[in-house]
């Protein structure tokens, strides 16, 4: 877990412990002592940012002071409530409200109709990954709102030859809100050079498509800003490129 100052634009604190993906946290609104992390390794950590400032010349080391076995599933979700309750839930469709000074449980509610058939949705979603079946695949993941699921796949898809094909196929079968909320993804993941391959997906997707979701002028002017910034770095490597072969010719 990386504490960072907004400011200044540093991260400020650093806490290790967690032995699985961090899918939540949440501060305090009543101190600034503490916030909370929840881990796809079952548990509640409570850091101590007694110290923490955004004045510190090294980054500070972040202690645990509670430690809570929590949930049997993934935790996915965090809010610390004004008397600094904590709420959470896990991927088993139980909500939690704890107490951060007793550590205990205090309720606990499983009252989600429709967990079983999300269990059932995302196994769907692995076997169609498993079968190479990514038109499927890209299907779930958009109704299970899944982006980190989608760029999983599209990474998986980029390094195939029918990549085009398959992609071709499950934007036919999209809805327009259904493309409009994926090219948000898009934009948002294009805005780190490490994932810029994902607009790919741009180049299988009919401009005339694009064009008449309502209320896309935003995301696509933010797609055409970074795609633009990429264009301009691989222009340069090129050209770096053909002078170093110039340059060895030369020797």
């Amino acid at each position: 877990v990386r504490l960072w100052d907004c400011e200044n634009k540093a991260c400020v604190g650093i806490g290790i412990g967690h032995m699985g993906a961090v899918g939540a946290v949440a501060l305090s609104k009543k101190q600034q002592n503490f916030f909370v992390s929840g881990s796809s390794d079952r548990t509640l950590k409570v850091w101590n940012m007694d110290g923490v400032t955004g004045n510190n010349e090294e980054i500070i080391t972040l202690k645990a002071k509670a430690v809570v076995a929590a949930h049997d599933k993934d935790i996915n979700s965090l809010a610390v409530a004004p008397n600094d309750s904590l709420v959470c839930s896990d991927s088993d469709g139980f909500i939690k409200l704890w107490t951060v000074r007793n550590e205990e449980c205090i309720a606990t509610f499983d009252q989600h109709d429709d967990k079983e058939e999300g269990v059932l949705r995302v196994q769907e979603l692995k076997n169609a990954l498993i079968d190479a079946d990514y038109t499927r695949a890209i299907q779930i993941a958009f109704e299970l709102r899944r982006p980190h699921g989608l760029l999983d796949i599209f990474t998986e898809l980029h390094r195939k030859r029918d990549a085009g094909d398959q992609i071709v196929k499950a934007v036919d079968a999209l809805s327009k809100e259904e493309l409009r909320l994926h090219l948000e993804y898009i934009r948002e993941w294009n805005t780190k050079t490490v994932l810029s391959y994902s607009n790919f997906f741009l180049s299988c997707t009919p401009i005339t498509k694009m064009i008449e979701i309502k209320g896309n002028e935003g995301v696509l002017e933010g797609l055409i800003a970074y795609t633009q910034r990429h264009f301009n770095r691989l222009v340069g490597l090129e050209r770096e490129n053909h002078m170093l072969g110039y340059t060895s010719y030369r020797m």
